[in-house]
């Protein structure tokens, strides 16, 4: 029975650290794999505090029993405690003392796991003691101490389970699961400075790539959502084995299930890691053995040819054969592995509809896009890296033990565990350092690249020196931390490789102590001298493993949820392709909206005949883009429904559907390839003649020609190399190439001059030609021809018609018309401006040049320019033009002060040559006088319709009859041809006074606003008397006459020219 119980006792001996280290990192793999982060809880901190100096002082209790044997063996010479003794309470000290640590650092323990150490701990510790009692025939004092000592550990661990049990727990928290360490139970979700850096943390980026994460790399910002987000689908999945569960979707194009060659490959390579493994265990082995051999023939002559052949072999084997062989197969696997990830997430990417596209982040999705590159590496990692150099340890731990004993083993073990303990422990601590360079380092490269961007802000005001104290500044912040963080890692360092050779000299004179007694052979030490690094590696490499998988799944998450994204645009099943015949469009009842609150589009229906035109107008944000994004598909409709030809868009494939449809939009994106190469992108088979064809239809050919490589030039990125006219031209010839039956424009001729725009709108006509054509415009001008306008507001369409019908009926359309044409005014009033007779200098007109002028501001404008005429002196004018004196001489002088000074020089006018009245100056009022407007004459052959795009101003709310009176050279308006405000032409005067005044514009009468147009002139006449006159009311028979439209106004020695844009 002794004997059989110490065989027993030897057996527990071994059993129960491993046992309860097991349990602990198996239960926490459990928990963290099924258990929601929700479900872990923080306890009273008070409470935890006693656990975890129970946990301590049952460290120490088995500390001195170790304490003791020593004792023991200086006071009995010849006297050792067996080997299963000190082997348990050597690995006892160690598995106790990471639980103590483990408790320490955690925040939100998971109960059960420690309880269930504890309970394992307490029932084993029960064994031992009995049968330790058993086994002993002869008590003294050590085995009575070692007793005592034991009675005490059971005493601690029974209050560990109390204190456990009886712990209140204050509130649940989401863990951060993934930064645990190996052996760590649970971890604390509360973020502390020190909680990003412990043990498991992202491995900071060597020194010399520092300062690179602003450009390349995400932000700590970026990577705390990351992991929230992370956090918040373990909760919702209920635990990292659900969550984890999700990657299977990324399964088939990482591992190789239907392509036989990659099987192949695949299985060739685990022969290979097979193969590698025996001959890691083999090759140190057989050069011990060949010492063994050395040693025995010394002297004799002889040479152990064939050990050493053996040992040749398997080098020769391994570093010509297997490594080359592996490295290439494994590259082959993982190069298949990035083109099936970043294939499928491309596809993936541009199947999704619009709304993923337009609130999506660019960066963010290339970064997880790229991800694939990283996430083909983990497979790599985990089965060609880190398992088989764990196998590698866990039998090298069992071949030394082999080689020698057991205290090999343990001794290896202490030294793992120490060694992940001190490099945990110094993570923690050099987290804030690392931190703090990292941010410094981002703060560098942001401060670099916005001075370099701004360069030109930096130089206009001077600030240089300035900016280079700046950058000097961060830059020695930088310096400092990152020389902080380097000697915090040197201590690390330092530290890290002293456990080692602490541990090496300890092997190796535990070893050559049984090679001197002749307990082993010296060629057991030589093999043990080999095998060290194979020991050794893992231990170097455990936390950057960890950190590299970490990292994988990361950037695996990131791509996980770019791949959950679904597409809400797909084919319905049994969807067939669009049948199109005359291209009729029908929009029924269509109601859609981009947020539920509001909505967008609200019932709209209109029908458009085969080739006709429709054009859709209104004030921004009315709607008009949606409606023809709707056509597309790009978004369902919510209500009602659109079809072409009968079919229900909805109905057909989507592919089909945009093939039939062609887009202009208002600002057109080109890859940054040559103009052939983008243009033919509309149709990829077109042939050079066809994209020539085209380019020539869109006004552009020509252009592109003078181009030093022509058609080969590239556009740059997004097409930057290119002017906003010849961009758009470009995206107009790719509607010409692919010649579609619909075609949508979006202001296509927005940026484009007015001779341009006219060769671009007799292409369009072509274009029309059998098609149906939409044409979203704010220019009314460009969608007079329409057959059908559509008036959109607030997702309605509150009118439809034609142009004439449309300003017939006074409505949202003619208030938009009249509004575009008093823009048009202000903005050529803008570029107005007085010049003094035969002189260059230029002066602007205060009221004309007012950003956001109104029709009173112009009025008040025209009405001081009339008051440089109102003299009380004047002289009948020959052909010269007198010097002016006296008073007259001080009017010009005030009006200089308003519009301009140029002094020392006298003041001369002239009379502009081909003046329409050249009659002499009378004494005039100086007050406001009244003015009139006579036509003056046009150049031969040019008639009303070619008048000149036209706005006008409004009616002075003074004048409100019939027979408006004017003051100050106000014109005025009478309400005729089709409820237009046209001025009116007074009577005329003795003498006039002709103003160039190009800012008095007004819209020609309905029978010319078709078609292009040019500027007239019209002529202001002033009375040569004081006093109010009355204006001559316009006859009948010049009621149907056309209206005069006051382009300028001439005075001699003053005129005001307009100076006018091409594209205006």
């Amino acid at each position: 029975m002794p004997q059989n119980s110490l065989v027993i006792l030897e057996i527990l001996h071994y059993l129960t650290p491993v046992a309860v280290a097991a349990f602990a990192t198996i239960s926490s793999a459990i928990a963290t794999c099924f258990v929601p982060p929700s479900k872990r809880s923080i306890v009273n901190k008070d409470r935890q505090t006693v656990s975890k100096w129970l946990t301590l002082a049952l460290t120490a209790l088995y500390g001195a029993e170790g304490f003791l044997y020593l004792l023991r063996a200086l006071v009995r010479h010849g006297w050792w405690a067996s080997a299963d003794s000190v082997t348990y309470v050597m690995l006892s000290v160690f598995v106790w003392s990471v639980i103590f640590i483990i408790l320490d650092d955690s925040k939100a323990p998971y109960w059960p796991v420690y309880v269930g150490s504890w309970v394992v701990g307490i029932i084993l510790e029960i064994a031992v003691s009995t049968l330790a009692v058993q086994v002993t025939t002869r008590r003294d004092g050590f085995d009575n101490t070692g007793a005592s000592l034991r009675a005490l550990r059971i005493l601690c661990l029974l209050a560990l389970c109390v204190s456990a049990i009886f712990t209140r727990t204050e509130k649940a928290v989401a863990l951060d699961t993934e930064g645990q360490p190996l052996l760590r139970a649970s971890r604390g979700g509360e973020r502390t400075p020190e909680s990003d850096a412990r043990y498991g943390a992202v491995k900071a980026k060597p020194i010399s790539a520092a300062g690179t994460d602003c450009n390349v790399g995400e932000t700590q910002d970026e990577t705390r959502k990351l992991r929230e987000e992370q956090q918040r689908r373990v909760e919702e999945a209920g635990g990292w084995w659900s969550y984890l569960k999700e990657f299977r979707i990324l399964l088939p194009h990482v591992i190789p299930y239907r392509n036989w060659r990659m099987q192949a490959y695949i299985a060739v390579l685990l022969a290979i890691l097979l193969s590698q493994r025996a001959i890691n265990v083999l090759l140190p082995r057989q050069v011990g053995i060949l010492v063994d051999k050395l040693a025995q023939v010394a002297g004799q002559g002889s040479v152990p040819l064939k050990e050493i052949i053996v040992v040749a072999f398997f080098k020769i084997l391994d570093d010509l054969f297997l490594d080359p062989i592996m490295s290439l197969l494994s590259n082959r696997v993982t190069n298949w592995s990035y083109w099936k990830l970043q294939s499928f997430a491309f596809r993936h990417i541009m199947s999704l509809d619009m709304e993923f596209h337009q609130k999506k982040d660019c960066g963010e999705v290339q970064r997880a896009i790229n991800q694939a590159n990283s996430l083909n590496q983990m497979p790599v990692t985990i089965f060609l890296t880190i398992g088989p150099v764990l196998f590698d340890l866990l039998v090298a731990l069992g071949y030394v033990a082999y080689l020698f004993d057991v205290y090999f083993t343990t001794l290896l073990v202490t030294v793992g565990v120490t060694h992940v303990i001190v490099t945990y422990k110094f993570t923690l601590w050099n987290g804030p350092r690392r931190r703090m360079y990292q941010e410094t380092s981002r703060m560098e490269a942001k401060l670099l690249n916005q001075a370099l961007s701004n360069w030109s802000t930096v130089a206009s005001f001077n600030r240089q020196s300035y900016e280079s104290r700046r950058f000097s500044d961060v830059t020695k912040l930088d310096s400092d931390g990152k020389t902080k963080f380097n000697d915090s890692s040197q201590r690390m360092y330092f530290f890290q490789h002293l456990i080692l050779l602490l541990g090496y000299v300890a092997v190796m004179l535990l070893a050559a102590d049984r090679v001197s007694q002749g307990v082993r052979p010296v060629g057991n030490l030589v093999t043990l001298v080999l095998y060290w690094s194979t020991l050794t590696r893992p231990i170097n490499t455990m936390a950057h493993w960890y950190s590299m998988v970490i990292e994988h799944i990361i950037d695996a998450e990131r791509l996980l949820q770019l791949l959950g994204e679904k597409c809400s645009i797909t084919d319905t099943p049994g969807a067939k392709r669009l049948e199109i015949r005359d291209g009729m469009v029908e929009y029924q009842d269509v109601k859609f909206s981009y947020d539920k609150r509001k909505q967008t589009i609200n019932g709209i229906s209109f029908t458009v005949d085969p080739g006709a035109t429709v054009a859709l107008v209104g004030e921004t944000g009315s709607g008009k883009t949606t409606t023809c994004k709707l056509l597309f598909r790009f978004y369902d409709i919510s209500h009602g429904s659109i079809s072409i030809d009968g079919q229900d868009i909805r109905s057909v494939t989507v592919d089909s559907l945009r093939d039939v449809i062609g887009v202009v939009p208002q600002d057109p994106s080109l890859f940054n390839e040559t103009i052939m190469e983008n243009v033919r992108y509309a149709r990829l088979d077109a042939t050079d003649e066809e994209v020539y064809d085209a380019c020539k239809a869109a006004a552009i050919h020509d252009t592109i020609m003078t181009f030093p490589d022509q058609y080969n030039a590239k556009v740059g990125e997004g097409g930057k190399k290119l002017s906003g006219g010849e961009l758009q031209r470009l995206a107009i010839a790719r509607v010409f190439l692919k010649s579609p039956k619909i075609v949508v424009l979006d202001e296509a001729t927005s940026s484009v001059d007015t001779e341009t725009e006219s060769r671009i709108q007799e292409s369009f006509s072509e274009l029309s030609a059998g098609r149906t054509m939409f044409v979203i415009a704010h220019r009314l001008s460009t969608v007079m021809d329409a057959n059908l306008i559509l008036v959109i507001n607030k997702g309605e369409i509150v009118e439809r018609g034609t142009h004439e019908g449309l300003l017939k009926r006074k409505g949202k359309y003619y208030d938009l018309w009249i509004k575009q044409s008093l823009n048009t005014s202000v903005k050529c009033s803008r570029r107005s401006s007085v010049t003094e007779g035969g002189n260059d200098k230029v002066f602007l007109t205060p009221g004309l040049t007012e950003e956001r002028a109104s029709t009173k501001d112009i009025l008040i404008s025209f009405d001081d320019i009339n008051q440089v005429d109102g003299q009380r002196e004047s002289k009948d004018l020959d052909e010269e033009t007198p010097k002016r004196r006296g008073r007259v001489q001080k009017r010009i002088h005030n009006f200089k002060e308003c519009f301009g000074k140029r002094e020392d020089e006298e003041e001369t006018f002239g009379i502009r040559d081909g003046s329409e009245d050249t009659s002499p100056m009378r004494r005039v009022s100086p007050c406001s006088s009244f003015g009139k407007i006579l036509k003056t004459a046009t150049k031969p052959g040019t008639t009303t319709n070619e008048s000149h795009h036209s706005s006008f101003l409004k009616k002075s709310p003074s004048s409100s009859s019939a027979q408006p009176s004017y003051c100050g050279g106000r014109p005025g308006f009478s309400d005729t041809q089709g409820g237009l405000k046209i001025p009116v032409r007074p009577a005329s005067s003795r003498s006039s006074i002709p103003i160039p005044v190009s800012s008095m514009r007004t819209p020609p009468p309905l029978n010319s606003l078709r078609g292009s147009v040019a500027s007239t002139r019209s002529t202001l006449h002033h009375s040569g008397s004081r006093g109010s006159n009355p204006i001559t009311p316009r006859g009948k028979d010049d009621e149907d006459a056309t209206p005069e439209i006051p382009s300028s106004y001439h005075t001699p020695g003053t005129s005001i020219s307009n100076r006018r844009d091409g594209g205006d």
